[in-house]
């Protein structure tokens, strides 16, 4: 690694048009998320995808064709989905029990309702609500993606891959990288590291410039010790715009790895520099290089 430039990609985490991330994970920003399918999260967030998420197909009121119970619910939905975004999670959840008054058979509002209530670490109402939007709609790929990360976020994790394979599988479905990422992230929890990669690279065949797929994939081959490859995708992250701190973070590790000295004191000094006040510059000042 020659030289690290100051502008380098954030490193975000992708996953579903709800986004709640998310792929690592404190508290969610977006979603496994209620976003759209090309919304990105920081890596440190836990919506799929989701921290920073738009409202994706909530967005749209609805057209004049629409059943008039439909139109209204889904007027209600974007309005809770904008209040999800903005961290009014009451308000949120309010307004979707109102679309939900509208139309109690609109599979998205349920969907919304078990995002709100799973940040809210509301989980068995949140498992109702998902299961209920995949009763009404048991082929949508995004519910299903969206339910296997609550049940990855939830440490059920060996039923979730059902509900990514399934999402994943979908015929046309627009963003299949999701489900696979959201897979794989779910394997190297369980510490399934052949199985992680396994859907990362099933990923990456149909999406190779995602960056948060190469962080995943740099922090999985440094946890299986190959550091070859590690510094490979941790170079991917860190070539383009301005980075997170938990991608020089992970950058920094792998350097360590590889015994990359000079690598190494770029990065270090990238951290000090731009993030001496963030919860990685405490872990690399104390020697907290496995965590």
């Amino acid at each position: 690694m020659k030289s690290i430039k100051k502008s380098h990609p954030s490193t975000l985490l992708l996953i579903s048009r709800y986004s709640i991330q998310i792929l690592f994970i404190p508290m969610i920003v977006s979603c496994v998320s209620v976003v759209s399918d090309r919304r990105i999260v920081n890596t440190s967030d836990n919506r799929p995808v989701t921290a920073p998420f738009n409202t994706g197909r909530f967005d749209k009121p609805g057209n004049t064709e629409e059943p008039d119970i439909r139109r209204r619910a889904k007027i209600r939905l974007e309005l809770a989905a904008n209040y999800f975004q903005s961290r009014q999670s009451k308000v949120a959840l309010d307004e979707v029990n109102n679309a939900l008054s509208a139309d109690p058979s609109f599979p998205d509002a349920h969907v919304l309702k078990g995002l709100i209530l799973m940040e809210a670490n509301q989980n068995i109402p949140a498992d109702a609500s998902f299961k209920m939007a995949l009763a009404l709609s048991p082929s949508d790929a995004d519910a299903n993606n969206t339910y296997g990360w609550f049940l990855c976020q939830s440490n059920r994790l060996t039923q979730a891959f059902s509900y990514f394979d399934k999402a994943a599988a979908t015929p046309f479905y627009a963003t299949p990288s999701k489900p696979l990422l959201n897979a794989g992230i779910c394997a190297t929890k369980m510490g399934s590291y052949t199985q992680a990669e396994s859907y990362f690279l099933r990923a990456q065949a149909v999406d190779n410039n995602a960056t948060v797929l190469n962080y995943h994939l740099a922090s999985l081959y440094l946890k299986m010790g190959d550091s070859a490859r590690a510094t490979a995708y941790i170079r991917k992250v860190l070539s383009g715009s301005k980075p997170t701190a938990d991608a020089v973070w992970l950058g920094i590790k792998v350097s360590k790895k590889a015994n990359d000295s000079v690598a190494l004191a770029q990065l270090v000094q990238l951290l000090k520099d731009d993030f001496i006040t963030s919860p990685e510059w405490s872990l690399y000042i104390q020697g907290r290089f496995d965590e």
